[in-house]
C-alpha cells in the first residue's frame, strides 16, 4: 500500500529491493515463489507469483544484474518455469543460470 504496484517488473513477477539505507550489511538475493498469486492491481492486471529481493549493500556495479532479473521477468516460459519448479534446487539452477551466477 505505501509504495504501490511499481515494483511489479512484468507479468507474474514483482522485484522488491533494499540498500544500504535500510540496512543492508552484505549483498544478497532472494526469490520466493507463490502457490496462490497476490493480485497487486498492477498494469499488468494478473497475480503476482515470482517476488524477487535484491539487497544491496552498495549499488554501483549492481546495474547489469537488476537488467538481467528484468529480462528475465519478461520471458514468460522461464517465469513459467520458475513458478512451477517444484524445489528450491530447480529455483536456484534456473535463475542461478540464467543470471551467468553459475
Amino acid at each position: 500500500e505505501d509504495y504501490g504496484p511499481y515494483m511489479s517488473i512484468a507479468p507474474k513477477v514483482l522485484l522488491s529491493h533494499a540498500g544500504p539505507d535500510d540496512g543492508v550489511n552484505e549483498n544478497s538475493m532472494s526469490v520466493l515463489t507463490l502457490e496462490k498469486g497476490i493480485d497487486f492491481h498492477d498494469r499488468f492486471a494478473v497475480p503476482v507469483f515470482v517476488i524477487i529481493t535484491l539487497a544491496l549493500k552498495e549499488t554501483k556495479g549492481y546495474l547489469n544484474l537488476t537488467e538481467k532479473i528484468i529480462k528475465l521477468a519478461n520471458q514468460q516460459s522461464m517465469v513459467d518455469q520458475v513458478i512451477h519448479s517444484t524445489s528450491r534446487q530447480d529455483v536456484y539452477y534456473l535463475i542461478a543460470k540464467y543470471l551467468d551466477l553459475i
